[in-house]
């Protein structure tokens, strides 16, 4: 028996994490996929409703039909989760589609038949779970990258797919100027995101994150609620790396990690160095509603 902690379903079937498998013809390996990530915490699953949801509105964009309904996929999204063995562990949980192999002849009407996967995977094995223990608390360093987020003329960045080649490019860089990660520009300078996290900036006690054509995050859509909670004015506008070097924090917003403050911009450090008051705040709120029935569904007790 495997001793990789975890679960994977895949079209029906469930494995281990090192046994699962799939078609080496499979498009998703030309790029053609979507997905979604889900947090598991404390035995319980973040906003699965509105994950399952905007996974669906990606199948519908790449005009995929999933072979499993709403609520089955909740329901094989919840049994992965009780077989992962991730009881008293933080894990990642993805949703992945693609087209499928091909069949002959290749498209035939009725199309190969979709490969869907589900995974219950240990956070510790993903990323931002690479970096120190400290960075969650002390903060991360970034550099803004030459490489551009790729603009919705050629891909809506609303499809929440695995098309980041781009993001890996700009990590690079991020890696090459000795930072923890990058945040990504858009065509026209504008600030845009990081690889796989919104961005936030505070600014005389206001929140600001970029406007525009951008993966609408649920981590993002949380942020909103928060603030609206703890009394914090949001505003969405166009922002410049100028705006980060001058910004009185700065934090991403992710699935894994929750949130990320930000302390040092391309080698400038922000605000005294210090996570900020309002990143505390938020953090703080974040994971107590990881645990609110409100919010969250307990898979495993």
């Amino acid at each position: 028996m495997s001793e990789v902690k975890g679960c994977a379903y895949i079209n029906g079937d469930y494995f281990s994490p090192d046994e699962a498998k799939i078609s080496i013809y499979d498009r998703g390996f030309s790029g053609v996929s979507v997905f979604d990530a889900l947090s598991l915490y404390k035995g319980y699953l973040f906003k699965v409703d509105a994950h399952i949801e905007r996974f669906f509105k990606s199948l519908q964009a790449i005009r995929v039909e999933s072979p499993l309904s709403r609520d089955k996929l909740k329901e094989v999204l919840f049994e992965t989760v009780r077989r992962s063995g991730l009881k008293n562990e933080e894990g990642i949980v993805f949703i992945i589609a693609t087209p499928g192999a091909p069949v002959a002849p290749a498209f035939e009407k009725s199309g190969p038949k979709p490969t869907i996967i589900v995974s219950a995977t240990p956070f510790k094995l993903l990323p931002p779970a690479h970096l120190p223990p400290k960075t969650f608390t002390e903060g991360m360093k970034v550099s803004v990258a030459r490489t551009r987020n790729i603009p919705p003329q050629c891909l809506d960045q609303r499809i929440k797919s695995f098309n980041r080649l781009h993001h890996h490019l700009a990590q690079l860089e991020a890696l090459d100027a000795g930072a923890d990660d990058v945040v990504m520009l858009d065509i026209y300078g504008n600030v845009s995101e990081g690889a796989y996290c919104n961005i936030w900036v505070v600014k005389g006690g206001t929140l600001f994150t970029p406007s525009g054509h951008l993966l609408h995050g649920i981590t993002r859509d949380t942020v909103f609620e928060m603030a609206q909670r703890e009394g914090i004015k949001v505003l969405e506008i166009d922002m410049s790396s100028y705006d980060l070097y001058n910004a009185d924090e700065i934090f991403f917003s992710t699935t894994g990690g929750g949130i990320l403050p930000i302390v040092e911009v391309d080698k400038r450090v922000v605000a005294d160095g210090k996570v900020g008051p309002i990143t505390q705040r938020l953090h703080k709120v974040y994971w107590q509603m990881h645990v609110d029935p409100k919010y969250a569904t307990q898979v495993i007790k």
